[in-house]
Order: C-alpha cells, then structure tokens, then sequence
C-alpha cells in the first residue's frame, strides 16, 4: 500500500514511514491523505496519538477525519463505513487555536478490518502557510443549535392541555388530537382533529389515554397519548413550536401481520375556510375536491382566510426531502402510505392512507406536519418604508451607492454574479470589496444583504476538492432516472438563438465528475464562469453555511440575507434566525421562482416554503408568475398577507394597479421600470401612517362589479382608494356609492401611469384590465 500526503494537490511523499504536514499556527488546518492500494481496504478509520514538541502537547481530541464521520445538521455526532477500493482521498482536519509555532511530531493509527497501520507524522506549525482551509472546521459546527428564544416569537404558555401559541391559543383534544384553535375570539375548527385506524375495512375500537406532557424548551413543547388494543399499538407524539408549528408522529406498532389504513378527520369553521392552496390547485377560493397522491411535489395543502388558517403536510418514514426548482425530477417526493385527500360541501378535511401491510411486531411512523397562520401580524409601516435596491447581475456595485438615495430606496440586496460578490453562495473570498461597499452603504444609512441560500454551491470554492472527496455527501450524486432541465434548454437555445450567452456549457460534469448534478451557470462579461453544483437538501453543508452566516456578520457586517429558493428545513431556518438576532434590526426576504412547472413538480411555491415563512421578513414571489390570474390567486400566491407577510412583484414588473391592492410594487433596478414614481406617490400622500384596509376584509367596501376590487388607505382627513380591474371591458364606479362622504377627487400624478386630474364629478372611470388610484379628502366643499 502507499499513502501520498498532498501539499498544493501535489504529491510529495511516496510510501514512507513518516509524512510532514505542515499546518498554520492557532488557526483550524485540513490535510488530505491518499490511500493507493492493490486490496480493497474495509470500513477504514483514524485514530490519533498526542502530538508533542516536547513542551506542549497537542490534544488527540483536536484531531478529526471528514469523511469517517462528524456533527449532522441536527447537532448529532455520526459516523459513516469508508472503503477504499484502489484509491482513495481522505481529509484530516486538526484544530491547532492557541497551539503555537515549532515541530510537534506523534502517530496517526490507520485501521481496516484487514489492516492496520501506524503512520508517524512531523507536524511543522508557522505563521505562513497557505491552503490550510480551516472552513472545513464548519462542516461540524453547532452554531444555532442553542436553546435561546427566538425574538419574534414568545415562548409557549401552557396550562394543563391548554397552550397559547404565537398569541392563538390551542386545546389539545381530551378524545382526538386538537380539539380547538382560537386567534383574536375566533374559531377555525368546527370539532375535533381526529383520527381513526381500520383493518379491512373494519374500524379498530381503542383504549385511548390522556395526553402526557414530555418536555418543554424555550421554542417548544412535546405531548404524547396511547391508543391501545390487543392488535395495534399506536403512540401519538406532538411537537408544537412557537411559530405555530404542530408535527404530530403517528408510531403504529402491531402484534401481528395486519393490513391498516389510517384516515385523519379535520372538520374546519366555513367563516375562516374561505380559500385553499396546494395539491393540485392553485391559491383561490375553497370548494370540493377529491385528490389522489402522484409523482408531483404535491403533499400539502393550507386553508383559511386572511385572519387565520391551517396548512397540513402528510409524510411517513419514508420521506426524503425533494429537490425545489428545475432539479425536482433528480430527486423527486417518495410516496407515501398517504393517498387521497377529501374536501367536502361541509367544510371538512379527509385524509386517507392506502392499505398498507405490517408484519408481526413492526414499526412504522406517519406523520402529520401543520401550521397555523398567520405567522406575523401584518407590519404595512415597516413595508412601505423599507424598498430594496435589487440590481442585476454584473452590475458595478459601488456605482449604485448614490442611486439607491435617489430611487429612494433603503436596502440593497447584492445578487451574486457581481464584481463584489461574484461566486454563488461564497463571500469568503471577497471580504476585501465586499467590506468596503457595506461600509459606504452604512455610511448612507443604506441597509445591506447577501444573496445566501441553500441549494447550490460555486465551483470556485476552496474546499472544492475536499467537499468532493466526502462521496457524495455533499454534492449529491445524479441517478439519471429524468432528463437534465440544462440539456433540454440547450437543445431549444441550439433551435431557436444558437448558442448565446445562455447556454448550460456542462463545465461541472466535462471537468469534475460526470455524475455531479449541474446547476445554474454564470458567465462573466470578460468570458469566465462561475459554475453552481448542486448541494444536498440535509448536510453537514447546512452546518457550513450557518458558520458562514456567522462569519459574514462578524467580518462584512451584514444587515440580513436574501433567500432565493432554498434547501433549508425548518429547523435550519430556526438556527439561522438565531445567529441573525444578534443584529438590533436584521431583514431575511424569501424569493422563489414559479414551481408550478412540470421540472418543479407542480408545486405552489408558498406550500414548498411553507416552514420557511415563519422565519423571513418579506416575499419576493413573482418569477414566472402569470399576473393575469384573479385577486384570489394573488392574495393567496403571491402577497405573503394570510400569512403576516409583505410582497414585491417581479415578472414583467407585475401589474401596477393590482399590486397597489396589497401594497406592492416591483424592485427598483431589476426590471425594465422603476418604481420611483410609486414611491413618490407614497410619500406625498404619507401611506406609512394610513391604515390600509383591503377589499377582502370584513368591513372593507363592497363594490357592484365583482371584477374591479378596491383597498383603501385612511388617513385622519383623506383616503387613498387603489383600484384594479379583472373586467375586459371599461367599469364606471360611482363615488357617492362607497358610503365615504367624499368630496375634491383627485387622481394623482405618477409618472408614466397616470396624469394629475380633479374629478368633475363622483364617478370614476376603470380601464379594462387597468386600474386607477385616487385621492380623496372627507367632507371638504
């Protein structure tokens, strides 16, 4: 066997009995070590000696290997079988804080289950050594897996089965599992949240006992309930967390070989299952429907109202998160025993499970993940005084500085792809222009954030060889099963535009490894490429990317992330809040793409991020959204508002005058048209202190067209009235009509939308499709 110790990615030691490493003193050093064999060498592992240079000693316990094992992104310490089957890179990580400079040398054990060697190592530590990568040290980072409270949520106040939850209060059932919801005197159910058990057919009679409470932290609280009988033991445990999440696990155990099937019960109040989103539907009214479980992205569903609602997510021990955008099919959702879901006349939730068999003895877990909403109260000031500058890619960042004030904007969100920030998700190496363009934007009192997200990672990283030596692991390993969405694009570029900038050149799989998963490519005015690959959606790179989060407040002094589409769970999302709040006033928003897409699974989007919400700040739901669908699907898909949360618009820089209808505009510098003459118009008129009132809420007014809606912003002695129409035809609306005692209309200037005019009369005239936004004042002659 020969072991190759790597300096620079070049070799430097052949078979030898002591290897040099040298290292960076009190600093985190990674070295790789290769394994050459003519054997296959079995279940491989390191153990480490003391290291010593005869005064100090190095601790075996600062020693690590990478790829044997570490921390998951639960905080759980792992380890994984290692083979090695002719050749193979293996990467050491040694934590050398507080170890000062000189020669320490000491043994690495190397061990198989058919070998065993001893390796002497010279361990030289000097204050100049470069390609250390002590990042790799976040690979096992807990960062954010502290118990501290979150500071947007209060923690969970509980009396017997009696918990008041991110200010709703939930009853836990005495026969069931929740028997009532409430938020502000309201009810959303209409009875108990139920299940029942049958076997063929027959529905199983159970002893069912009381919930016990199990534990209790700062973000949440655990119960559990038995249903027994001489077949099936059922163990019902709940988790509720302070944003109003709800995970119930129902654990089946049998006595025997049985075939079950499971149906939960979720009987809603009509007043407050007003509309519905997910499965196989768009975000609109509730009516009937009857779904059965496919291959789509399509196991959730929420319904309620704009005050309150309930979204539920149906999984079994079967589940694997799926990959989001336009690499769905590479992963895609693992079916579960749930099978159909029912909507009925009366307002009720039914979901079914097929049969499924259990042997003597087995055990199997299906779950049920809910949440309640709204997650925020609705924060409208805060909205329209904080406007994101959002330029595109290749931008010349410090150029925008002076921009930004005259667009009148407040934050500045830098995309990747930037000459600051060029490499997708990897700031690290551009601290330099990076600091200098936040320290200018903070002197303006300009807030700034990072494109950081989840799901796909520059080749131009550091660690790229050693993330790659951790078998797939990080970088998840493509099966083929489905056609590359970059293929096919480039099959249609190749037909309809030849090969322009847009082409997918394939750099990942033609340099690296053909079976890597390729993701977005960005090309450089100059000619180079920053080629993504695509990361696995539960890793030890979520430990990673919270560490750098870390990093990035610490060293470039960041106001907050931008999330564009993400791999992030909901307890990732906890933990990066957590490091975020050390800032007084920090800001996440959440941008997604239009996954109601065959390569996406036909998915809502809000229902994929669903567990997300309750962590961000604002949304940003608009890429390849059509704006041409009701108020309905905008209120729902697109405007954040049943949820607590704001929205921007994006595609084709939405509509105007429907946007206006939730408070939303387009981002300055991303599309063709600015919206400087919206927020001129916001500022004259001072709608950060109006009390904005929409036209799908209790005591809004009701107009005679059902195509034209109207939101009104009060203010103590005028109103603003936002307009839009769904009509293809012009709509007359007659002032005198809204019960308002108006009087002086006036339309408004904004330019390039509408021209100033006084309104001779009280009527007002709505274009097709258009709008028009007004001024009124109360009761002056």
């Amino acid at each position: 066997m020969k072991i190759y110790c790597k300096k620079s990615l070049v070799d430097i030691n052949e078979l030898c009995k002591e290897i040099e490493f040298k290292a960076l003193y009190n600093s985190y050093n990674s070295f790789p070590i290769t394994l050459e064999t003519e054997n296959v060498l079995e279940n491989v592992s390191f153990n480490f000696e003391i290291f010593s240079n005869g005064k100090r000693e190095i601790d075996h316990k600062r020693w690590t290997c990478f790829n044997i094992g570490g921390i998951d992104c639960n905080g759980r310490r792992f380890t994984k079988r290692v083979d090695v089957v002719k050749h193979k890179e293996l990467w050491l990580g040694l934590d050398l804080k507080d170890i000062e400079e000189g020669v320490y040398k000491g043994c690495i054990h190397l061990t198989a289950d058919n070998f065993k060697m001893v390796i002497s190592v010279r361990l030289v530590i000097e204050k100049d050594v470069r390609g250390h990568l002590p990042r790799m040290s976040w690979l096992n980072s807990k960062i954010g897996q502290e118990d501290i409270v979150l500071k947007d949520y209060l923690p969970i106040e509980m009396k017997d089965r009696c918990l008041k939850v991110n200010n709703k209060t939930l009853l836990l059932a005495d026969k069931g599992l929740i028997e009532s919801v409430t938020y502000h005197q309201e009810e959303l159910l209409n009875g108990p949240l139920s299940i029942n058990i049958s076997s063929m057919t027959k529905k199983l009679v159970f002893q069912e006992s009381p919930w016990a409470f199990l534990s209790q932290d700062k973000s949440k609280v655990t119960y559990r309930k038995f249903y027994t009988n001489d077949s099936v033991t059922l163990v019902v445990d709940m988790l509720v967390s302070v944003e109003g999440f709800i995970q119930v696990d129902l654990r089946i155990r049998v006595s025997d070989k049985m075939r079950l099937n499971l149906d939960l019960n979720c009987p809603l109040n009509e007043k407050h299952a007003t509309y519905m989103m997910g499965l196989d539907f768009d975000g609109g009214l509730y009516r009937p429907y009857d779904f059965t479980f496919n291959d789509n992205h399509q196991d959730a569903i929420w319904i309620g109202s704009h005050k309150m609602g309930i979204s539920m997510k149906f999984k079994d021990d079967n589940y694997i998160m799926p990959f989001s955008n336009v690499y769905y099919k590479n992963r895609p959702l693992n079916k579960s025993v749930w099978d159909k879901i029912s909507l009925s006349d009366h307002h009720e939730l039914q979901a079914s499970t097929r049969d499924f068999i259990m042997e003597a003895f087995e055990k199997k877990t299906i779950s049920i993940e809910m949440n309640l909403t709204p997650f925020k109260r609705l924060d409208m000031k805060k909205h329209f005084k904080r406007r994101y500058y959002q330029p595109k890619e290749n931008s010349h960042m410090m150029a925008c500085i002076d921009d930004i004030l005259d667009k009148k904007c407040q934050v500045l969100n830098i995309h990747h792809g930037q000459d600051v920030y060029p490499y997708i998700n990897y700031p690290f190496n551009h601290k330099e222009a990076l600091s200098k363009l936040i320290q200018s934007c903070h002197q303006k009192e300009v807030k700034v954030k990072l494109y950081y997200t989840m799901r796909e990672l520059s080749h131009h990283i550091d660690e790229l060889q050693a993330f790659h030596s951790l078998d797939y692991e990080l970088f998840p390993k493509n099966d083929y099963n489905s056609p590359s969405f970059w293929d096919l694009r480039n099959e249609r570029l190749k037909e309809n535009d030849g090969l322009d900038i847009g082409y997918h050149t394939g750099y990942i799989n033609k340099t690296l490894d053909k079976d890597l998963i390729p993701a977005w490519e960005h090309q450089f005015e100059d000619g180079t490429l920053c080629a993504a690959i695509l990361t696995e959606t539960h890793s030890r790179l979520n430990n990673f990317y919270m560490a750098g989060l870390k990093w990035m407040i610490d060293n470039l002094d960041i106001d907050g992330i931008y999330i564009d589409d993400t791999f992030l769970d909901r307890s990732s999302m906890i933990r990066l809040r957590r490091i975020l709040q050390v800032k007084d006033d920090f800001d996440i928003d959440l941008h997604s793409w239009n996954h109601r897409h065959d390569f996406a699974g036909q998915v809502s989007s809000l229902m994929l991020y669903m567990q997300v919400m309750p962590f961000v700040d604002r949304l940003w739901i608009g890429e390849s959204y059509d704006y041409n669908k009701g108020p309905d699907y905008w209120l729902t898909e697109i405007s954040g508002i049943p949820f607590g949360l704001t929205s921007d618009m994006l595609e084709g820089d939405g509509h105007l005058y429907r946007g206006m209808l939730y408070g939303m505009t387009n981002r300055t510098r991303w599309g063709d048209r600015d919206p400087l003459s919206m927020y001129d118009l916001w500022d004259s008129f001072g709608i950060k202190d109006s009390r904005m009132v929409g036209y799908w809420e209790d005591h809004t007014i009701r107009l005679k067209s059902n195509h034209v809606k109207l939101t009104c912003y009060y203010k103590d002695d005028c109103v603003l009235l936002a307009f839009a129409s769904w009509a293809d035809e012009e709509v007359i609306i007659n002032l005198s009509d809204l019960d308002l005692k108006l009087n002086r209309p006036v339309i408004p200037h904004i330019e390039g939308i509408q021209d100033y005019q006084v309104l001779d009369k009280m009527e007002i005239k709505i274009p097709s499709n258009g709008g028009k936004i007004l001024i009124c004042q109360y009761g002056v002659g």
